[in-house]
């Protein structure tokens, strides 16, 4: 079997959250904005998704972003939330 390619390192981009809508029960469209979205591209296919890291109230995380250092150095209740958006 072949071996898939390595993926290509994401970079995290910070958004500040504009707005909110309630369109159903289920379904919530979030509208972000900010400066951390200059460089962010959705390529050339159809659909998408992203997925967004929301951390607990109050807490903060070293800069530049990375995942891997907060499991390393934060207790897991202050880890951020991870939501898939379409």
């Amino acid at each position: 079997m072949a071996e898939r390619p390595a993926r290509k390192p994401r970079k995290p981009h910070s958004a500040q959250v504009v707005r909110t809508e309630r369109l159903t029960p289920h379904m919530q469209r979030v509208v972000l904005g900010g400066e951390g979205l200059a460089e962010f591209t959705a390529g050339t296919r159809t659909d998408h998704y992203v997925k967004l890291l929301f951390g607990p109230e109050g807490v903060s995380y070293p800069e530049p972003f990375d995942m891997e250092r907060i499991r390393e150095e934060f207790p897991r209740d202050q880890w951020p939330v991870t939501r898939t958006y379409t």
